[in-house]
């Protein structure tokens, strides 16, 4: 999924309790990619020993979604 995009933003659904995650260019004409993940059960912000964010787990009854921060 989407290797080396920049993450632009995320939407949480709280009734559906799904979670949109938006990859992509800088501008608004530019191309993007989005992933939804329903059923979220639990989500947390990793960050590095100098307190920079790394990476953010996203878990559901089927799994769990790594998006790397860099």
């Amino acid at each position: 999924l989407g290797h080396h995009l920049p993450l632009r933003g995320m939407t949480w659904e709280a009734p559906t309790r799904s979670i949109v995650l938006t990859f992509g260019g800088e501008s608004a004409g530019s191309a993007h990619l989005t992933h939804a993940i329903g059923n979220v059960d639990e989500m947390a912000l990793l960050t590095d020993l100098h307190g920079g964010d790394h990476m953010l787990l996203i878990k559901y009854p089927a799994g769990e979604t790594l998006v790397m921060l860099e």
